[in-house]
């Protein structure tokens, strides 16, 4: 089946993933984390959220919510800096940082929801932890707010003392810090000073327009200082985005120009496969269907689509160019049989999961980096989704395939047929694809920012050497199980969530997948 050179490599690198993730494992119960759960589900705070819209006198006619799971990285990251991860953690449960937020979307007769002639909305914060309200937005429509009679301070204040009544709010530890008016229009501010924060200020502000409250937030607000320091962070991430996109970018041209120059020789029927698992993966955009009705409706279904083919025709493409360079550099794409790179797949999967173990426990001893545990990702949006079982599997398998086509396929033969080194054509593929993931802190990834590239430069250069050594899909199938691991695993952090068992049986199902295909392969064709 394999020659002694392969079996050696396939033994060695097994070996060393199952030897990496017993030694991480070990090694990363001793490292802190951020641990905060949603005590309260999405079911009872829309309750919450109903009865506090009803209370305010808010009624309409068909509401459309969308419910988010949302946290304020950036303060959470200031308390780590400060207290450490330990510390921060107490600090969790006490502080507004992680928060439900509810959007009532108002249109008329459902058209044209988002535009602004007929848009109105009602957002609410609701605290995970005791359901209480820290946030409400409501702004009147003009020719409503010159209705409103104006108000003296007096009477504003007494509103105020009313709402904070209505929701259940002490702010007896507050001092108020500011306050003006504008016509018919008030604005509050308080502030708690912590000592123990420095730099951060508890602060509360309220908007009264007319006789009610149009704005309130409770927050921690870090100071001007600490937000230049928090954002010269960012500069080089931003820097390696850039840069590598610009790159991608050009090579992007380069391959569109290839298509067109090279069309007659390219293998359209090399790259069909790919391109309609790409066509299948990209539909899961639809799921965001089912809270929409009328003209918005159409539209996203139009936008959905077009994204949709726009994927496919460029997949197309990366692939039979990809091919029409492999053939340049003498790459094959397929050196051994499917069913064999499919059950290779599970023996390196360990290996990269290993690898990135290892690695990210390097990188807490050298750089000591802190943990988002952020929601600002669509992802807050999946956890109730009727049909979030499917968002795992789809992403890491559109992930995989886009991908390996590109990073591995197209870009190691590219580089490959100018530089005539394999060595350099992987480490350079392996350097845009993983710094190419590094995103500015306050995206969902470690600080500093480029600390998720050194992460990914391994594995990168792991998906790389199989894909030379065993194939095309041997790299696509270790990376959709890699990914399938790593989503899998951020999304059970919604433990507490709904469809939790249908989200681990679906996930235990897309990982036996291909074991499953290659049992139909050896089925159908024994020497398949």
């Amino acid at each position: 089946m394999f020659d002694r050179n392969q079996s050696r490599i396939i033994i060695i690198l097994g070996l060393l993933g199952v030897f990496s993730c017993i030694f991480s494992f070990s090694r990363l119960s001793e490292i802190p984390a951020l641990d905060f759960k949603f005590p309260l589900e999405k079911e009872k705070i829309i309750i919450k959220a109903d009865s506090f819209i009803d209370l305010q006198g808010y009624s309409y006619r068909s509401p459309i919510k969308k419910v988010k799971a949302l946290s304020d990285e950036k303060n959470i990251i200031y308390l780590q800096r400060r207290f450490g991860v330990k510390r921060a953690n107490q600090f969790l449960k006490s502080l507004p940082l992680y928060y439900w937020q509810i959007d009532y979307v108002y249109g008329k007769d459902r058209k044209f929801l988002y535009s602004k002639k007929s848009r109105q909305l009602t957002r609410i914060f609701i605290s995970p932890v005791d359901g209480k309200i820290i946030g409400f937005n409501h702004l009147p429509k003009p020719e409503e707010y010159k209705h409103f009679r104006i108000l003296s301070k007096d009477e504003s204040e007494a509103i105020a003392d009313d709402f904070f009544s209505l929701i259940d709010f002490d702010i007896s530890g507050f001092r108020m810090s500011r306050y003006s008016s504008i016509e018919r229009k008030h604005i509050f501010e308080w502030e708690k000073i912590i000592p123990e924060f420095k730099t951060a200020k508890l602060r509360i502000k309220l908007d009264i327009f007319g006789d009610k409250v149009g704005n309130f937030s409770y927050f921690l607000e870090l100071h001007p200082k600490e937000i230049k320091q928090f954002e010269s962070g960012n500069i080089l991430a931003l820097v390696l985005s850039t840069v590598l996109n610009v790159l991608v970018f050009a090579l992007v041209i380069f391959v569109l120009i290839v298509s067109i120059r090279k069309r007659k020789k390219l293998e359209w029927k090399f790259g069909l496969p790919f391109a309609l698992l790409i066509l299948l993966t990209s539909l899961i955009n639809f799921y965001k269907l089912i809270d929409y009705k009328g003209s918005f409706l159409i539209t996203f279904l139009c936008v959905s689509v077009f994204s949709a083919v726009v994927y496919f025709l460029w997949t197309m493409i990366v692939s039979c160019v990809a091919k029409f360079f492999a053939k340049e550099s003498n790459i094959d794409f397929f050196p051994i049989k499917v069913s064999s790179s499919i059950m290779l797949s599970y023996i390196f999967v360990f290996t990269g999961l290993g690898f990135t173990m290892l690695i990210y426990v390097f990188i807490q001893k050298l750089f000591n980096p802190v943990a988002t545990l952020g929601f600002y990702s669509f992802f807050s949006e999946f956890p109730h989704f009727r049909f979030s079982f499917l968002i795992a599997p789809l992403l890491s398998l559109s992930a995989a395939v886009g991908e390996e086509l590109f990073f591995r396929a197209l870009m190691i033969s590219f580089i490959n047929r100018y530089l005539k080194r394999m060595g350099p054509a992987i480490v350079l593929s392996s350097l845009i694809w993983s710094f190419i993931h590094v995103s500015p802190i306050g995206y969902g990834d470690v600080y500093p920012g480029f600390v998720k590239g050194l992460i990914l430069l391994p594995i990168g250069i792991l998906f790389g050497y199989i894909f030379i050594r065993f194939g095309l899909v041997c790299a696509i199938v270790t990376h959709y199980l890699y990914d399938l691991v790593a989503i899998g695993t951020s999304y059970l952090e919604f433990s507490n969530f709904r469809y939790l068992n249908e989200n681990v049986i679906m996930m235990l199902a897309a990982a036996i997948l291909p074991l499953l295909i290659v049992f139909y392969l050896k089925f159908k064709k024994p020497n398949a």
